[in-house]
């Protein structure tokens, strides 16, 4: 049975960078679940839902949604709404999909990289649950901005309607510092740990590497 290690934490907190760096020093499969939600929207069965849900203004002349920000600021907008709801379901259904499909047992370890996996089943499968912290949140914020290209109040948005993570839930939280140095030993230390736990059976370990 496949290990699966759960790497969770707010956008642009780094948890992809540090999660490419565990998988050098790992025989593991990485799923960024953020890339897996992006290309549903190519799905046609998903693309066929935001023309009757939300409207065809929201599919370009080539079948393809427009823009993916337009509808997450609906979405935001409207969390409770049924067209939402069904959105979410139908969303998650497809996704899981295509994580379970990548899901491997030719490897060690599979990395499952998302900023909202604790909600998922997935996060009760795994062994080894990592929760990253940006050392500092401002910047964080700014990164994202720019990465995104989206606006202050969009992000605050999106923000606003993020998780809320309690640290008991965590074997291993882990605050970094956005300095490849930082990143690259901390990674380095985790891999360590990752097969230490796993050579002794010992899965009630809990450490926080903050310096």
């Amino acid at each position: 049975m496949t290990n699966i290690i759960a790497v969770v934490g707010k956008s642009g907190s780094g948890k992809t960078t540090f999660c490419n760096l565990l998988k050098k020093n790992l025989n593991c499969k990485h799923i960024n679940i953020d890339e897996v939600a992006h290309s549903i929207y190519k799905n046609p069965e998903f693309i066929d839902f935001i023309c009757e849900y939300f409207g065809s203004d929201y599919i370009d002349d080539n079948g393809q949604v427009v823009d993916r920000k337009i509808i997450g600021e609906y979405v935001f907008s409207h969390k409770d709404s049924k067209q939402v709801k069904l959105f979410n379901e139908l969303s998650w259904q497809l996704m899981k999909e295509q994580i379970d499909n990548q899901i491997s047992t030719e490897y060690d370890y599979v990395i499952l990289d998302w900023f909202n996996l604790q909600n998922t089943p997935y996060f009760d499968d795994s062994k080894v649950k990592i929760l990253i912290k940006p050392k500092d949140e401002e910047q964080r914020l700014l990164m994202i901005r720019l990465r995104d290209n989206i606006s202050k109040e969009y992000l605050e948005k999106r923000e606003n309607n993020g998780v809320i993570y309690n640290e008991c839930d965590f074997d291993y939280v882990i605050e970094i510092e956005y300095d490849n140095v930082d990143i690259i030993d901390k990674a380095q230390k985790m891999a360590n740990a990752i097969v230490d736990i796993y050579t002794k059976k010992n899965l009630n370990c809990k450490k926080v590497f903050n310096k």
